[in-house]
C-alpha cells in the first residue's frame, strides 16, 4: 500500500497579500492608462484621487508581492536546479509564448 503524498498547506494570509498586491497594480495600470485617458475624466476631481491613490501606494506594491514571494522561495532554492526549472520555468514557458504572439498580432493589427 502507498503512502499518501503530503502537500503544504496553503497559507491564506500569504495568497491575501499577493493578491491584494497584484490588485494594486491591476489598479496602478488602469488609472495611469485608462481613467486618465478617457474623454472627460482628465484632470477631474477623481482622476487626482485616483492618481494620488496610486502613488501613495508604490511602496507597498511590488515590494510587499516580493517579500512574500520570497518567505517561500526557500523550499525551490535547496531543490535540485533541474527540478526547480523543470517545474517553475517549463511549466509556464507556453504562456509567455502565447502572449508574446497574442501582443504581435495586436502590435501588427493595431500598432
Amino acid at each position: 500500500m502507498t503512502e499518501p503524498v503530503l502537500r503544504r498547506q496553503r497559507e491564506t494570509w500569504a495568497d491575501v497579500a499577493k493578491a491584494a498586491c497584484i490588485l494594486l497594480v491591476v489598479f496602478y495600470h488602469v488609472g495611469t492608462k485608462d481613467v486618465v485617458a478617457l474623454p472627460g475624466l482628465q484632470d477631474t476631481a477623481a482622476a487626482r484621487a485616483w492618481d494620488t491613490g496610486t502613488r501613495l501606494l508604490t511602496p507597498l506594491r511590488m515590494p510587499l508581492f516580493f517579500l512574500v514571494s520570497g518567505y517561500f522561495a526557500s523550499r525551490a532554492v535547496l531543490r535540485p536546479w533541474r527540478a526547480t526549472v523543470r517545474s517553475r520555468v517549463l511549466g509556464n514557458l507556453y504562456l509567455h509564448l502565447m502572449w508574446l504572439l497574442v501582443a504581435a498580432l495586436v502590435h501588427q493589427v493595431f500598432g
